[in-house]
Order: structure tokens, then sequence, then C-alpha cells
């Protein structure tokens, strides 16, 4: 039997030129430091109003592809965030969306059943001719996704679906040139999704990534 991968890729839900407009609406804000480094952190920003044009012109027109995807029945949302990686930020280590480890045990933190993550930037391949372009790339700032051994260079205004397990735990590299960012939904299905690894194409080199 032919098996789904785990993930799911939609390619171009957002337009490029609204991926900048985000970006850049960032431009002349500070981003979070770490005190006693002194080193730039991940930080996180809501953006209500631009939350309720992305919902209702990108999100609602995909759900139906990830109901049939993971055979699920969509019930809400949590708030959008937009994740801001800056360059040569501190590394956070994996995590899940929903489960985090608290004395070495994971504990289930909130209802999310699957997260949608859009990237903002291109990821920037130093073999390419042109010169890199910050308003839009950016080298370095890749998803890392630890259990499958898997690192997804980034695509502007694409999205990556994926249940929100301690399975799909993950990270983001730490941007060497430019700053990354990344929109962030987190869904909640009817019932709750229970990832049964057996059922779904562990190898991501058997995926379709295109």
């Amino acid at each position: 039997m032919h098996k789904k991968p785990p993930f799911l890729f939609l390619n171009d839900i957002i337009s490029p030129l609204t991926c900048e407009d985000i970006a850049a609406s960032y431009e002349y804000d500070l981003p979070d430091v770490n005190k006693k480094t002194s080193k730039p952190i991940k930080t996180v920003r809501y953006n209500r109003l631009m939350e309720s044009r992305i919902v209702h012109g990108v999100i609602k027109p995909i759900l139906p592809i990830i109901e049939n995807h993971f055979n699920v029945q969509y019930k809400g949302l949590l708030p959008m965030s937009i994740e801001w990686y800056p360059e040569n930020c501190e590394e956070i280590p994996a995590e899940s969306e929903s489960e985090k480890l608290i004395r070495n045990k994971w504990v289930k933190v909130n209802d999310s059943d699957f997260t949608v993550i859009i990237p903002l930037k291109d990821y920037y391949d130093p073999s390419f001719d042109e010169d890199m372009d910050p308003s839009y790339e950016v080298y370095g700032g890749s998803l890392q996704f630890v259990n499958f051994n898997f690192t997804l260079n980034t695509r502007r205004g694409s999205a990556i679906i994926f249940p929100t397990t301690k399975n799909f735990a993950f990270n983001v590299k730490p941007p060497k040139i430019a700053d990354q960012f990344l929109l962030k939904f987190n869904i909640v299905c009817e019932k709750p999704f229970k990832y049964m690894a057996d059922e779904y194409e562990a190898n991501y080199t058997r995926w379709n990534l295109e």
C-alpha cells in the first residue's frame, strides 16, 4: 500500500509581494535579546488585522486539502504568530507545538493538532550566480525536524503542514545572513488527531517536495 508523507507541502499560497511587505514591516523594530549573552533571540509578534486577511484568503481555502490528507475534520484556529529569527540569533532546541518535555515527561500544553508554517523568505544557495537580496532571501533559517533527520530549506509563500505531536519536534537553524520570518498557525480538529507512524511514509526521500 502506498503511504502518504506525514507532511503536506503547498506551494505559492501567498504572493511574493505580500511576503516582502510583511517582513519589511519589521524593518525598524528591534528583536528580543538574551540579556546574559546580548545575542538576539527568536522574537514573536502578532498582527490581528493581517491574521484576519490571511485566514480568510489563504488558510480557509486550504483546509479541505488538510482534512483530506490527514482524514480529520477542522474545528478552529489558534491565534497566528509571526516568528522572527534575527541574523546570527541563538539556536533554540527542537520542540513540539502541543507537547512539552517537562521533568522528563511529555505533557500536552494546548489543543493544537496541526501546525501550518509559511516562510516569508527564500533560502539563498551560495552556489547561485546572483547576489543575495536580503529583502526576500535568507542564508540559513532552515526548518529542522530532528526525528525525521529532515531539513527543509524555506520557500517564501509556501506552506508546510504537519501534526503537532512530539514526533514532529522542530527548530529553526539560525540565519547566517539576513533575518528569517515565519507565519505560524495551529489548527484544532473536531477529534484529537492521533499520529500513527506506520500509516505514513517516514523516508523523506520518497516525499514529493515540489
